[in-house]
C-alpha cells in the first residue's frame, strides 16, 4: 500500500496551518463562544491572541520538532454521517483540501466526501464502471480533477480513473488487465502518468492524457513490488519490494524509466518494504518494512541516498500498512494492523525519528492514511465502522 512534506520554510519547521480540535457536531465548536471554543474568555478584539496554555503548547511542539521528544495533543475524532459501504482500505485528501476520497470494500468501492476543514459533507459515489474487486489504494490527481482507484487482484478492472468536479464522480476509465495485480499507485507531479506497483510484474508507468490510459512502460527485474512513490520534482521513482536491496530508486524522464540510483550504503532489513513515501520537500524518503525496526528514513541528496535514520526505542506495535509524512515534515503517520492501529511519530530537525504518539485507538485495523494539505488533520481508513476517521492535530501548530 501506499501512507505524506513541503512547507514554505523548507520542511521540519512550524506549519502554516490553523488547525482545530473540535468536531462540528460537538458543543463548543470554534466560533460559538461556548465552553470548549477557541474564543473562550477572550474579548473579540483579542481573538487572535494565544492563551498562555497555547503558548506553552507551541514551546512543547518546538521542543518536539528540534529534539524528537514526543509532544502532541490530538483533537476529537471526526467521522462521516454516511460511512462508506464497507471496510476502508485507502484514503486521500484532495491537494486543495476540499475533499476526502475513500476506497473501500463493497460496491461501489469509492466514496468521496466534500471537506470544509471541520466536517465531512454528503457522500458522493460513482454509478458506472465501479471497481470489480476490493481496492488497495486511492489517489487524487495533482489537479484534483481525477481520482485513481487501484484494485488488488487479477480482474478486468484493477485500475480505474474517475473524473471529479468537486461535486460529482464521473464514469470511470479502466486500464487493461494488469498481470498479476495492483498493490499501490501514485501520480507523477505533472499528472501525465500513473505509476503502479504490480506485484511480481514489477512497476509500470501508464500514460494519461485526461481521457485515455495509454500503453504501460514497465520496470522489471526488481522482484515483487509492493509500493511506488514519485519524488516531488518528478525526476525519480522509489519502489518498495521484497528482494534485496528492498528499496530502489530509478530516474524518470517524464516518459521512460532511467538508470537505477546506487543502493543506500546501509540497506533496510532483509524483509518486504511495503510502503515508500517522499517528504514533500524531497529531502527524505521514508519506508516501512515487515522487519525490525519497521520504519526507516533516508536522507535524499537530490540524486542519491544519504544517511539512514532509524526510529527510537519504541517500534510500531505491528509492521505499518502505510506511512505518511505530514506537510510540515515534522511527523510521520503510521497505519497499523495492531492496536492502537494509528501512530504519529515526530521527526527532529536533523532527521532523527522519535518515539511514537497515539490518539485513542481506532475501532479496527488501520490500512492507509493521508494528512490534510494544511497539516491540520490526519485521515485514516480502517476495517471497522465508520471505516474512515479524521483526527485533528494540535490546535496551535497542527501536524
Amino acid at each position: 500500500m501506499a501512507i505524506i512534506i513541503a512547507p514554505s520554510d523548507g520542511g521540519h519547521g512550524l506549519s502554516d496551518a490553523t488547525p482545530t480540535d473540535v468536531d462540528a457536531n460537538t458543543p463548543g465548536a470554534a466560533g460559538t463562544g461556548t465552553s470548549g471554543s477557541r474564543d473562550d474568555h477572550r474579548h473579540p478584539a483579542n481573538a487572535d491572541l494565544a492563551t498562555q496554555a497555547e503558548l506553552d503548547a507551541v514551546k512543547a511542539q518546538i521542543t518536539s520538532i528540534t529534539t524528537g521528544t514526543p509532544s502532541l495533543t490530538f483533537g476529537t475524532k471526526i467521522t462521516p454521517g454516511s460511512p462508506p459501504n464497507g471496510g476502508g482500505r485507502a484514503v486521500d485528501f484532495a491537494h486543495d483540501g476540499s475533499a476526502i476520497a475513500v476506497a473501500h470494500d463493497t460496491s461501489p468501492r469509492l466514496s468521496v466526501y466534500p471537506w470544509d476543514g471541520l466536517a465531512f459533507g454528503s457522500r458522493v459515489q460513482p454509478s458506472v464502471n465501479v471497481p470489480a474487486s476490493n481496492p488497495v489504494e486511492v489517489k487524487f490527481s495533482p489537479g484534483d480533477d481525477f481520482i485513481a482507484v487501484f484494485g488488488p487482484a487479477s480482474n478486468s478492472k484493477p485500475f480505474t480513473i474517475y473524473s471529479w468536479d468537486g461535486a460529482s464522480v464521473g464514469a470511470g476509465v479502466e486500464a487493461a488487465n494488469i498481470v498479476p495485480l495492483a498493490r499501490g499507485g501514485a501520480w507523477t507531479p505533472d499528472g501525465s502518468h500513473v505509476i503502479v506497483a504490480e506485484g511480481t510484474g514489477g512497476a509500470a508507468a501508464y500514460p494519461w492524457d485526461g481521457s485515455t490510459i495509454g500503453t504501460k512502460v514497465t520496470q522489471t527485474g526488481i522482484g515483487e513490488v509492493f509500493d511506488v512513490a514519485v519524488s516531488p520534482n518528478g525526476d525519480y521513482i522509489a519502489v518498495g519490494h521484497a528482494s534485496s536491496p528492498h528499496v530502489s530508486v530509478y530516474q524518470w524522464d517524464g516518459a521512460a524509466w532511467g538508470t537505477k540510483v546506487s543502493d543506500p550504503s546501509t540497506l533496510p532489513p532483509a524483509a518486504n518494504v511495503t510502503s515508500v513515501e517522499w517528504s514533500r520537500d524531497g529531502a527524505y524518503l521514508v519506508i516501512s518494512s515487515s522487519g525490525t525496526p519497521r520504519v526507516i528514513s533516508y536522507e535524499w541528496t537530490g540524486s542519491a541516498f544519504g544517511a539512514r535514520h532509524d526510529i527510537g526505542a519504541t517500534i510500531p506495535t505491528s509492521p505499518p500498512n502505510d506511512i505518511e509524512f505530514s506537510p510540515s515534515g515534522s511527523y510521520i503517520g503510521e497505519a497499523l494492523t495492531a492496536s492502537p492501529y494509528i501512530e504519529v511519530r515526530p521527526v527532529a530537525a536533523n532527521g532523527d525519528l522519535g518515539d511514537a504518539l497515539s490518539p485513542a485507538a481506532l475501532p479496527g485495523l488501520g490500512w492507509d492514511g493521508s494528512f490534510s494539505p494544511d497539516g491540520s488533520h490526519l485521515a485514516i481508513a480502517h476495517d471497522v465502522t465508520p471505516f474512515v476517521t479524521v483526527i485533528p492535530g494540535d490546535r496551535v501548530i497542527g501536524f
